[in-house]
């Protein structure tokens, strides 16, 4: 708890600079491969082409993609130990693409999704339904994308996932 308190007041502190989203995911997935695999879990990328240059911190960019990985991580785990099969060969798809004026991240995962119950309190400081958590991570998410000017979504089905999409602004507020 207290690392993310430490975190959510370095926010504003970071210089966003120009980004490459696309090489940050990429290298991320890579750097994260073995743990999936650690997990019975897979990590797939799939980027568009296109200019996907972005305004960011980078430091930040992958703190947000450490947070949500986890939580799709957990997810899956979860699900695969109370023995639901989709679980067991779990995985998550990091996206990247461009749009007019920012560049559009996703982060899905082929859980069990979120309860229609907690979905609207996820970006709440100190909710969470896990048994180990603070409940800060989906928080400092939203907070360093609000930061950097972006914003944030999520979107999930009972029984078939999650998609978390963050757009991220591109450095002159529109496409190169």
């Amino acid at each position: 708890i207290i690392s993310h308190y430490l975190s959510l007041s370095k926010v504003a502190l970071n210089e966003p600079e120009v980004v490459d989203l696309a090489k940050v995911v990429e290298e991320f997935a890579e750097d994260w491969r073995p743990r999936a695999a650690e997990h019975g879990l897979e990590i797939r990328v799939r980027v568009q082409d296109g200019d996907l240059d972005a305004k960011a911190d980078p430091e930040q960019f992958r703190r947000v993609l450490v947070n949500l990985v986890e939580n799709a991580f957990d997810a899956l785990t979860e699900a695969a130990e109370a023995g639901d099969a989709v679980a067991k060969g779990g995985t998550v798809t990091l996206g990247v693409r461009p749009m007019r004026r920012t560049v559009k991240v996703t982060v899905r995962d082929n859980g069990p999704g979120i309860p229609d119950a907690d979905r609207g309190r996820v970006f709440e400081p100190f909710f969470t339904s896990k048994t180990r958590g603070s409940g800060l991570g989906l928080y400092l998410v939203r907070e360093i994308l609000l930061a950097h000017g972006g914003a944030i979504s999520l979107a999930s089905t009972g029984g078939r996932g999650t998609s978390v999409a963050m757009h991220w602004p591109r450095p002159n507020g529109e496409a190169s």
